[in-house]
């Protein structure tokens, strides 16, 4: 399950990141059979081997200390990666060095960097299924989440409340007149609009709140610490920038659109649907009122 404050990203992007996460795979294996070619063969060492910082000029290296994106870059999985990366490179001088100065290898060496290449693959492996988890996660038009894991986000800051008794809101976000949108211009522009609602809507949230694509035009906003007024607050100032947003379709044409939205402090002793209705009453007041209004309840 993502955290609350991983960051909304496209399924492009963490595509283009496992590919690099399966390409390092790729060149780290490729160094690992010219080593064992060295050692068994007499074949070419593989470049900067027996260099102290081997470990940053290597295909693999070069990949995580400079190439990586800050999609993986804080997870525990990658710092681990980097680890047993450069303590595989001290393994590695320390074989080569053996193998120079004895004509043979120590065994008890060459299973210690047996077992750190081991490691080092499960630890590829977990970004790698984090990265996958990512991209199941997040809707790949908006960004935002997928309804399944911000329910699981939801339940987990519903068991905080009820042992902290700090307050936090939920908001039910619906666009105003959307079919017309699709009805009049296409579901590709429709799409555009949803695009630059969620960008809009995640620019005013902080990194530990949450987007979630709750279905069609609508989305939820979980909003952890916030008192009601302090959600109305943002939620106001969300509603503005929207109305202010142009989509342009193709011909030039310029679209604005608006939103309705309902807060509710969360009810920790609730279900979550029941909170969940209780902003999504709130939403039905703002719309009932004439629509581009924020109201709580």
């Amino acid at each position: 399950m993502p955290s609350r404050n991983t960051p909304a990203i496209t399924e492009l992007e963490t595509e283009a990141v496992i590919n690099q996460v399966n390409q390092a795979e790729r060149n780290h294996i490729k160094w690992l059979a010219k080593l064992h070619e060295h050692l068994i063969c007499d074949g070419s060492l593989p470049e900067n081997v027996c260099e102290n910082d081997a470990h940053h000029h290597c295909q693999f290296g070069l990949w995580y200390y400079n190439e990586t994106t800050g999609l993986i870059k804080n997870t525990q999985s990658y710092k681990e990666l980097g680890r047993i990366h450069k303590e595989m490179h001290v393994s590695a001088r320390q074989l080569v060095h053996s193998w120079h100065e004895y004509q043979k290898v120590d065994l008890s060496e060459y299973r210690d960097f047996i077992k750190k290449q081991h490691i080092l693959l499960q630890h590829l492996s977990k970004v790698r299924e984090n990265l996958n988890l990512t991209l199941m996660s997040y809707d790949n038009l908006t960004g935002a989440l997928r309804r399944d894991p911000f329910m699981l986000l939801f339940e987990k800051e519903m068991n905080q409340g009820k042992r902290s008794g700090v307050s936090f809101c939920i908001v039910m976000i619906d666009l105003d007149y959307f079919k017309k949108v699709n009805d009049s211009y296409g579901h590709l522009v429709g799409d555009k609009v949803l695009q630059k609602t969620a960008l809009t809507i995640s620019q005013e949230l902080r990194t530990y709140d949450s987007l979630c694509r709750y279905g069609g035009e609508e989305f939820i906003v979980l909003l952890p610490d916030t008192t009601i007024d302090e959600a109305k607050l943002v939620i106001e100032r969300i509603r503005e920038n929207v109305e202010q947003q142009i989509v342009q379709t193709v011909d030039g044409q310029k679209i604005q659109m608006t939103i309705s939205a309902g807060i509710t402090v969360v009810d920790s002793n609730n279900t979550l649907n029941s909170n969940i209705d209780l902003a999504d009453k709130a939403l039905y007041c703002a719309k009932s009122e004439g629509r581009n209004k924020v109201r709580c309840l």
